[in-house]
């Protein structure tokens, strides 16, 4: 057999036996995180995700706390910004935590760091960049180690008053909350809407723990402001607000909406600035699923509802991952099905070991992710390419589906067995194993697993399967002696089956660039 179990590593790290439960419910009880009791509402509709960021943003009154991996300069991204330093400027406290890899361009002088700072100097706001990479870069180089300027924070977090939260996968960039024929590089997220002391107050927690990480590096107000730019964000957030309240006038759309912009100043624009506002007004106008999306329609609303937050501190922090072991937990508990939805799948030897065990029991594991077609990481798509065949061998009752269209599935849900659920920013890759901080919202509900199961099922319906050659008995069936991929698994159908020529010789390369730099890393993954 020409496949190996190798992991990309330098090191080995240690790793801990699994997990004895015998039940989802038992595992439950032994997930490590913050308990509580409250309500909660499950966004997968984009339109609705933002209708829900605008609504607790504009409404705050006390404090908002904002961390996201990615924050993007587009007509969200800025009217977002422009909604904050509004809510700032009426006194509402402010803490904003951007990612330095993920929001680099933002954090970066003369790219976006004026925008920024025109937030900073409302006096109500602080804004951190979470381990800013150049920080780090010659510290990595002489080291020979990447893992401390990599390590990030990829925790999406919006908590508002102290009294409602959302949490997920969904950064601050148009592909979040666009429709696909609204934007062609539209993704499928899932969000959570939080409410009830507990709940919030642990993810407050998060927060608090990653704003003041020791790795951070602070937005000041600039010392001269050559270049203003707080005119341009309170008219986009006018424009915006005007545009989601549905308070537009047709036939003249942009008309309305550039009033409703210069609403918001007591003063006439600069020529320049009203320019550029017209640039995000004409963008603004591509996102017609988003008009008249607040106040946020009825959605189902799961009450008393028992979930437990678990977090996990970023390698610039500790090497302590609890959602590692909440999953394992959760595995070992599983007794009949795993529905994952990941926008990646590589796992670490302990978590390949895990789903064979589960698989021993009859468990039903089923994969949705991403082929080449629709993912944004050729990293991914790199050590998944000849992995998932050799996992299909490995864990017999594996089966693995791919989004075929040129949708980014990018939500992060597991379903186990009838009423264990997890939702959050976790992926199943290197970088949640073993780097980045991250967030999940755990509950035991028949409710919420039901919900979850229909959504889970309609995505799967624009899916394809990958499969593998099987015999008579359905045992996996493998190249024999003298074939030039000898002992490797037969693909009847793979990525090679859906992409390009072109892009799979750009995942190969991308493959054998990463095999040769593993010693830049410490990652423990399983690659064939």
């Amino acid at each position: 057999m020409a496949a190996v179990s190798s992991s990309c590593q330098s090191v080995t790290t240690q790793r801990p036996t699994l997990p004895k439960v015998t039940s989802t419910a038992q595992a439950y009880e032994k997930l490590d995180g913050h308990r509580g009791v409250g309500g909660a509402v499950i966004i997968d509709h984009n339109a609705r995700a933002w209708a829900a960021r605008w609504e607790l943003i504009t409404d705050a009154r006390r404090q908002i706390d904002l961390a996201t991996f990615i924050y993007d300069q587009d007509v969200f991204g800025l009217a977002l910004l422009g909604a904050l330093t509004e809510r700032a400027s009426a006194g509402v406290q402010i803490r904003l935590l951007l990612d330095g890899r993920g929001s680099l361009a933002m954090a970066s002088p003369l790219l976006g760091r004026d925008l920024l700072q025109e937030l900073v100097a409302t006096g109500h706001a602080d804004v951190h960049i979470y381990n800013p990479p150049f920080n780090e870069l010659v510290g990595a180089l002489i080291r020979m180690d990447a893992v401390q300027l990599s390590a990030g924070n990829h925790n999406k977090l919006l908590i508002v008053d102290g009294a409602l939260a959302i949490t997920g996968g969904r950064n601050v960039n148009s592909h979040y909350f666009g429709t696909l024929r609204e934007d062609p590089a539209a993704v499928s997220d899932v969000d959570v809407l939080l409410d009830g002391d507990p709940l919030v107050a642990a993810l407050s927690d998060v927060m608090d723990r990653e704003f003041y990480s020791w790795r951070h590096e602070d937005i000041e107000a600039d010392a001269i402001n050559i270049t203003p730019q707080r005119d341009l964000l309170l008219m986009v957030a006018g424009a915006m607000d005007a545009w989601v309240r549905g308070r537009v006038e047709d036939p003249d759309v942009a008309a309305s909406l550039e009033a409703a912009a210069l609403a918001r100043l007591d003063h006439p624009p600069t020529a320049r600035t009203l320019e550029l506002l017209r640039e995000r007004i004409v963008e603004l106008q591509r996102y017609p699923s988003i008009r008249g999306s607040v106040p946020l329609q009825t959605a189902t609303r799961f009450n008393d509802l028992d979930a437990r937050i678990i977090t996990v501190r970023s390698r610039v922090r500790g090497d302590d991952n609890p959602a590692v072991e909440a999953v394992l937990q959760a595995i070992a508990g599983a007794r009949r099905e795993i529905i994952i939805q990941s926008p990646s799948f590589i796992l670490t030897p302990q978590m390949l070991k895990a789903f064979r065990k589960a698989s021993e029991r009859g468990v039903a594991i089923t994969l949705l992710t991403n082929s080449p077609m629709s993912s944004d990481s050729r990293i991914a798509q790199a050590l998944f390419i000849d992995s998932w065949p050799e996992l299909i061998a490995r864990i017999p009752t594996l089966r693995v589906f791919v989004a075929k269209r040129h949708q980014m599935q990018h939500a992060k849900r597991i379903l186990f067995d009838d009423d264990l659920t997890f939702v959050g920013s976790y992926n199943f890759d290197p970088f949640s194993h073993q780097m980045n901080s991250e967030t999940i919202v755990a509950t035991l509900s028949a409710d919420v697993a039901a919900a979850t199961r229909a959504d889970l099922a309609t995505v799967q319906q624009h899916m394809v399967e990958y499969r593998v050659a099987r015999d008579a008995k359905g045992r996996v069936r493998r190249h024999p002696r003298g074939h030039p991929a000898a002992g490797q698994v037969i693909v009847e159908y793979g990525p090679r089956d859906i992409a390009p020529a072109v892009e799979i010789e750009t995942i190969e390369r991308t493959k054998t660039l990463l095999l040769s730099l593993q010693r830049l890393w410490d990652f423990d993954v399983v690659v064939w």
